[in-house]
């Protein structure tokens, strides 16, 4: 029996700076967060600043744990400088890959969210002697034991400075409105009781307000698809009902039974909030349940494959992508467990368009991943001696190392190296084949001649094909380089469609001028085709423009040439410009509702559009 060897770290994180609050008030001592660990979070629920550390004890009952059940060898050490682990298993194949799953799934990954608050709305004497309310103290701890989360208020003074100076005044004598100072409430815990809390929690703010809420389940699956592409339907309903629709995270692929149990027969995750008016709230409620009842009707699926270590990767680091994919183009991705090296993955819309751009999305994410192979081959073969073999007992130091220093996941087995990670077997979209190929395979017979690598093509699914280099390590490393340069880099950007012949020319003289001296191919799309392609998860842009990646730089001076042939009296046309300004939450309600007349009278007059990004509902 071959013995099968692989070495991660888990969970992977980027670098965060210590924060330490000049103020905290906790509610309960046993809720107490370190301020040692805590970092702000400015964007809940990010993969990449969020992660706190994993107690040695937790990570040990579930290597114990593991070791037992799938009967293989685990060690585990401190990485990244002790903010993960990194784990060393070995045994057969199948006991392995599903203690490696195991793992992954169950090691409790702590995670950290924050909400920002008005201090007058949760603290008595919030100037003088700051404490939490009675009311607030209570709800918080419910919160607190309903969904096994940690929460902490963080009465932070330097958010003060946040608060811009008014023209005129004295900056040393400002100190701001008592309304426009914060606090926040920082949940720590799991990610999925995190989620569930977070939304608790922004329920309860809405109810200190003195609004009304009220609940609806919905089959989760429905929940993007009834929110739309980009949570369209959903803000008309805010708009029409002037109230505050709460989804619960989207938990694609993660652990349903880590999911903190609403009660008998219920579940978090089919639970929608509404908060306003109390009519306001009950219209709110029956428009979604109607569109649920409709959107189910009209319910279409497709089916594709992904590579497991692929999926474990996007749920494991790019989870706020998918998320992204998912509200863009209002579909639901239905994921397998992740460690489960499932392959398959579901995507559900009422719309096939919306679907095919999730598909495509998707696999645009698993083109990031790379795979790699390396073998130990013998200098000279001779049938009469045996082939040679590495030490097992020096592999797993080789392999923690590699694995700790380069962030991929390796594994050892008959001799073979492999690397799993963002850094060769490349995957790349079908559109883009041809592209790499160059004219009868032009660019791919130089780069094979100049690295002496053979690079072979293989489709892989109607989405996307593979590339596998093979040859020894540096004329690999030197092929990659060489490929990655012809790789296509792309910049879109918006041109009204009133102005496309202007700039084509006549027989498309004058684009061929432009793309002939920059290199780049330019595609210019009309309404039909944006239609039937369902424009950009977050713009209009109607022009592609695409280069090999070497010649990247002249992107930038194409875009130039292009829109220097806009008509110069119509500059409003030919400069976008999008200006971004904070607006404390609780003002989100009345924007969307009464005050949303004068809103859209604004873009009107301006011949402007404003949009109200409403994150904190996710």
């Amino acid at each position: 029996m071959d013995i099968y060897t692989t070495s991660f770290t888990h969970p992977r994180s980027g670098p965060s700076g210590a924060y330490s609050p000049g103020s905290s008030i906790d509610f309960t001592p046993e809720l107490r967060t370190p301020q040692t660990a805590y970092s702000p979070v400015r964007r809940p629920i990010r993969a990449s600043s969020h992660v706190a550390e994993i107690m040695p004890e937790a990570v040990q009952a579930v290597c114990m744990d593991a070791m037992q059940q799938h009967a293989c060898l685990i060690n585990y050490t401190r990485a990244d400088d002790g903010r993960a682990w990194n784990f060393h298993l070995s045994g057969a194949y199948t006991q392995v890959m599903a203690a490696r799953g195991h793992i992954i799934r169950e090691c409790p990954v702590q995670v950290r969210a924050a909400i920002k608050v008005a201090r007058h709305e949760i603290l008595d004497s919030p100037t003088s002697s700051p404490a939490l309310k009675a009311d607030v103290r209570r709800r918080l701890d419910d919160i607190a034991g309903q969904t096994l989360a940690h929460i902490a208020v963080v009465n932070a003074s330097a958010t003060l400075n946040a608060v811009p100076v008014p023209d005129g005044i004295n900056s040393q004598a400002w100190s701001g409105l008592e309304p426009e100072r914060m606090c926040e409430l920082v949940v720590t815990g799991t990610r999925e009781a995190v989620a569930v809390a977070r939304l608790r929690l922004l329920v309860m703010i809405d109810e200190l307000s003195g609004l009304h809420a009220d609940s609806c389940d919905i089959d989760h699956k429905l929940h993007p698809i009834i929110a739309g592409r980009k949570r369209s339907v959903i803000q008309s309903i805010q708009e029409e009902t002037a109230t505050n629709i709460y989804f619960p995270g989207a938990l694609v692929g993660l652990n349903v039974h880590m999911i903190p149990s609403a009660g008998p027969a219920k579940s978090h995750l089919n639970t929608i909030w509404i908060t306003g008016e109390f009519f306001g709230v009950q219209r709110a409620k029956d428009m979604l349940v109607q569109v649920a009842a409709l959107k189910g009707k009209s319910l279409i699926s497709r089916d594709t494959a992904v590579l497991p270590r692929k999926l474990d990767w996007m749920l494991l680091e790019r989870l706020d992508e998918l998320k992204s994919v998912m509200s863009d183009n209002g579909t639901f991705i239905n994921l397998p467990p992740v460690g489960s090296q499932a392959s398959l993955v579901s995507v559900f819309g009422d719309h096939r368009v919306n679907i095919q751009r999730t598909c495509r999305a998707i696999m645009q994410l698993a083109c990031q991943f790379y795979v790699a192979s390396f073998w130990l081959l013998p200098v000279h073969f001779n049938v009469l001696m045996p082939v040679a073999t590495l030490n097992p007992a020096s592999m797993p130091g080789v392999l923690k190392r590699i694995a700790g220093q380069s962030g991929a996941e390796v594994v050892f087995k008959s001799n073979c190296f492999e690397m799993h990670g963002l850094e060769h077997e490349i995957e790349l979209a079908n559109e883009h084949r041809d592209f790499i190929s160059g004219k009868k395979n032009g660019k791919i017979n130089k780069i094979m001649q100049m690295a002496n690598v053979k690079i072979k093509f293989e489709t892989f699914n109607e989405f996307n094909f593979l590339m596998d280099l093979s040859g020894n390590d540096g004329s690999v490393i030197s092929g990659l380089v060489l490929l990655q340069e012809e790789l296509p880099a792309e910049i879109s950007f918006h041109v009204p469609e009133t102005y496309h012949k202007r700039i084509i020319g006549v027989g498309g003289r004058s684009i061929q001028r432009i793309m002939k001296k920059y290199g780049v191919y330019v595609k210019f799309s009309n309404a039909e085709e944006f239609a039937a392609l369902g424009g950009y998860g977050d713009n209009e842009d109607n022009v592609i423009a695409r280069t090999p990646a070497k010649n990247a730089i002249n992107l930038d001076n194409l875009k130039q040439a292009v829109m220097e042939l806009v008509h110069p009296k119509a500059s409003r046309d030919k400069d976008y410009v999008i200006e971004t300004v904070s607006i404390p939450r609780r003002y989100h309600r009345t924007l969307l509702g009464e005050k949303s007349i004068f809103i859209k009278d604004i873009e009107t007059k301006t011949n402007s559009k404003s949009t109200l990004l409403l994150r904190c509902s996710w």
